[in-house]
């Protein structure tokens, strides 16, 4: 059975609501642990893939390439799109893993003036051992939660996901610049 203890957002809340009462702290706990979590994963996963001599960037790269199925290609501006980053960006980014022998570039061939990023033999022996072990992360991470849980929360983050992805969960407009 699971803890009940407090967690650092617990202790955040109450200081917030301590020092400052009137703020509107509802959606404060869910967008801080959604945070927190985010932290001690990305420092997880950092290590398990720092083995792999990967970034999280380069996996997430190498991987959205070796999902896609065979031939393991795609544009740099569908990476770009899929991973939410900009050109300047992937094109640094494939860079790197061209020159690590990770990735290639290649004309399309139907249009040899569109260049495909393509997943190398190298590069795909790399993603699928890391992909390995960070399966093996991601079941450790959810251990705590029961398979009924972990459904449940899965489909609580896809519907805030969509709403983000929907534009419907949009960010206030920003304010005019002072004179």
């Amino acid at each position: 059975m699971a803890r009940m203890d407090h967690d650092s957002v617990d202790e955040a809340m109450a200081q917030w609501a301590h020092e400052w009462p009137a703020l509107d702290r509802s959606a404060m706990a869910v967008v801080n642990r959604i945070g927190r979590i985010d932290d001690h994963l990305d420092r997880r996963f950092k290590a398990t893939l720092s083995a792999h001599d990967l970034s999280y960037y380069a996996f997430k790269l190498l991987s959205t390439l070796r999902r896609g199925g065979p031939p393991y290609r795609m544009t740099p501006t569908e990476l770009s799109r899929r991973l939410l980053v900009t050109g300047g960006t992937m094109t640094n980014q494939v860079d790197q893993l061209e020159a690590a022998g990770l990735v290639a570039r290649r004309p399309e061939r139907e249009d040899r003036r569109v260049v495909m990023v393509e997943l190398t033999e190298a590069g795909r022996a790399r993603i699928d051992a890391a992909m390995i072990d960070h399966a093996v992360d991601e079941r450790t991470v959810l251990e705590p939660l029961a398979p009924e849980e972990r459904d449940r929360l899965a489909q609580l983050l896809r519907k805030l996901l969509l709403s983000l992805e929907d534009g419907v969960a949009r960010p206030p407009e920003e304010p005019p610049p002072s004179s």
